[in-house]
């Protein structure tokens, strides 16, 4: 990526409403923030429903914080940026089987590598759930969604054994 000149690549996920200021959120952390490699932004659940109201509260797409830190353990790739430097050394793994854990992976590899991940809350985007009125059709997208995180937390822990062991030393960050 040095040789196309990209300093930064953010990723965001289909279903997903960016703030107007998201892109200005992330030049600005990177140029007021030299030592970090990566930056999580605050990722708010767009549905006013009460399974939507659960991710809030439950931190589900805002990482994971270090307890004696600001960096973070990983950030999701519904809201992430990364630098080149990251992007040239660390590759995601594709035998994740849909997208669930493949950023939690990618995070670790690139905090073993030494790069520094960050939170923004100004960084803020609205995760769209697809959540309705219907409850029984709510539900069937809530376990769908949890089904997903479980299948990948399976490969993650095939790939990191020792996950729950840096889980243990974090907190998630809420809404």
């Amino acid at each position: 990526l040095l040789k196309h000149n990209i300093d930064i690549i953010a990723f965001t996920d289909v279903d997903c409403i960016l703030n107007a200021n998201w892109s200005k959120q992330i030049i600005d952390w990177f140029q007021n923030h030299k030592h970090c490699s990566l930056v999580s932004g605050n990722t708010i659940s767009h549905d006013k429903h009460w399974f939507g109201n659960y991710h809030n509260i439950n931190g589900t797409l805002n990482g994971r914080k270090f307890k004696e830190s600001n960096r973070l353990l990983y950030g999701t790739t519904a809201n992430l940026a990364i630098t080149s430097a990251v992007a040239n050394q660390i590759r995601f793994n594709e035998a994740f089987p849909n997208a669930a854990g493949e950023d939690i992976e990618f995070c670790y590899k690139a905090n073993k590598a030494g790069f520094e991940i960050h939170f923004n809350r100004g960084m803020e985007i609205f995760h769209n759930y697809g959540y309705s009125r219907n409850l029984l059709k709510s539900f069937r997208i809530f376990r769908r969604q949890f089904r997903k995180y479980g299948e990948g937390e399976k490969v993650l822990l095939g790939e990191v054994p020792e996950y729950y062991v840096y889980f243990g030393e974090t907190v998630e960050i809420g809404v």
